[in-house]
């Protein structure tokens, strides 16, 4: 068994930031991380991630956090398997597996990619679909080619981003597919990546079908107009890349309020959840519209969650 003050769970940009405003009130903090510090935001390579007027990479947003983590955060590659109604936290390592008794506890898990189950589509679902992040990490860290001809779903800063990545890396995106009438990036976004790069943007559009045997071959894309006439056209690919955002995978909270809408979990203005003593920050909680808000959201777990355990300690002590 292992005592520390503050637990955080996850070691994204809300994670590390929750550990650094943890830290700076004064507590012992043990940061579990089940993949690469700096998660999502490490394998991007591209700007968009302002932070007090500041525009970083995702790597250098990464790393910027990563170097102001405080020296009394102690961090665990491993994962936090259970996590019991008193705050105890059962965790396995590539050395082996042991609990973890906090004070307090920080949930910043993320969220994951929508993925082909919420495309909805017919047809096959052969080799050459990916999701954005399965995308970023294999152009950005592994340095790999996903296809010749590519179309993306979603038109977002992060669709948008992989669109002219892609394109930059020698693939030709045949296609931005949105169901939405218009782009969900903003103008100047569509205009520096779609525009400049000479990228199709097909909104009010779905794919219907998925057409290949081992490996994608091409999609059947449709429409319909006011009258409700439904028209369709293929376009031929061999990879597709699914960028309509995130959806928030609440683990380890069997014991929380949940939002029935987005099932994220439900805070309030502390960042405190409905157990008292645990706390969550970022895409556990729900999908933001960017880093500033995961930011922000996080600091205030961190602080919160480091002013109870204080508090507690000082109670053991009779002050």
């Amino acid at each position: 068994m292992i005592d520390t003050d503050v637990l955080i769970i996850g070691g994204g940009v809300a994670g590390l930031t929750s550990a650094i405003a943890t830290a700076n009130v004064g507590v012992n903090v043990t940061l579990v991380h089940s993949e690469e510090l700096g998660g999502l935001a490490g394998h991007n390579v591209d700007y968009g991630y302002v932070v007090n007027g500041t525009n970083y990479t995702g790597v250098e947003l990464a790393d910027e956090l990563i170097s102001r983590l405080p020296k009394n955060v102690k961090t665990v590659h491993g994962c936090v398997t259970s996590l019991s109604p008193n705050l105890e936290a059962e965790v396995v390592t590539m050395q082996g597996a042991f609990r973890i008794k906090p004070l307090t506890v920080v949930l910043a898990t993320g969220g994951a990619d929508k993925s082909i189950i919420n495309l909805r589509a017919g047809g096959t679902h052969p080799l050459g679909i990916y999701t954005a992040s399965q995308v970023l990490h294999m152009v950005n860290v592994e340095g790999k080619k996903i296809g010749s001809r590519i179309i993306v779903v979603g038109s977002g800063d992060e669709a948008l981003t992989i669109a002219y990545r892609l394109t930059l890396e020698g693939s030709k995106v045949e296609a931005v597919i949105e169901n939405e009438t218009y782009a969900l990036a903003d103008a100047v976004k569509v205009a520096q990546t779609l525009g400049d790069f000479h990228i199709p943007f097909f909104s009010d559009r779905k794919i219907t079908e998925i057409h290949g045997k081992k490996r994608i071959e091409s999609v059947t894309v449709s429409t319909t107009d006011e009258n409700g006439v439904i028209s369709t056209q293929k376009i031929y690919c061999d990879a597709l890349v699914l960028a309509m955002g995130r959806v928030c995978t609440p683990a380890l909270t069997p014991y929380v309020e949940l939002n029935p809408q987005g099932n994220g979990v439900v805070i309030d203005k502390n960042a405190s959840t409905s157990r008292a003593g645990l706390y969550a920050c970022g895409d556990v909680v729900g999908v933001h519209r960017n880093i500033a808000e995961i930011i922000s959201e996080a600091q205030r777990a961190g602080r919160s969650s480091a002013i109870r355990a204080k508090a507690m300690l000082l109670k053991r002590k009779g002050r």
